[in-house]
Formats: C-alpha cells, sequence, structure tokens
C-alpha cells in the first residue's frame, strides 16, 4: 500500500526544541567550533611576537649659513615747516 506522511497540526503540543531553542546536538558542535576557533586565535595571539622597525633618519639638506637680517634704514628727517 502507500505511505502516509504524518502532517502536524497546529493544535498538537510544541516539540521539546532543547537549550535556548536549539536542539542539543547543534548546540554542542556550535559551541565545540567556536572553542577551536578561540584557542586557534589565542594560540597565535601568544606566540605572535612583536618586533619593532627601527628606522633610521638621515638629513641629506645642504649645510645653509643663517645670517641675521639687515636693520631698517633710519626714518627720513622732517621737512622744514613753510610760513
Amino acid at each position: 500500500m502507500t505511505d502516509v506522511e504524518y502532517h502536524r497540526s497546529r493544535y498538537d503540543p510544541p516539540r521539546k526544541k532543547g537549550f535556548l531553542g536549539v536542539p542539543p546536538g547543534v548546540l554542542i558542535a556550535s559551541l565545540l567550533v567556536v572553542s577551536v576557533l578561540f584557542a586557534l586565535l589565542a594560540f597565535y595571539f601568544v606566540n605572535m611576537q612583536f618586533k619593532l622597525r627601527e628606522m633610521r633618519y638621515v638629513d641629506d639638506a645642504v649645510d645653509v649659513e643663517i645670517i641675521p637680517p639687515i636693520e631698517e634704514p633710519p626714518p627720513p628727517p622732517p621737512q622744514p615747516a613753510v610760513v
């Protein structure tokens, strides 16, 4: 004969979903994957060495002598008053 597939009715009681609404197998697998990735990241940062790159700056500019500025000339004498 033919197989009859049972369809859930909206009036049936809800299924048990597990902790946080997630099946236990999926929860354990996701926690395992996240834990392994966190352990790999922690292992990478623990073994990573920060090396300072030393930069040497060289001044190749031309040596220029700085001289004091020329003083301003004195102001012209006042004009004689015309009467």
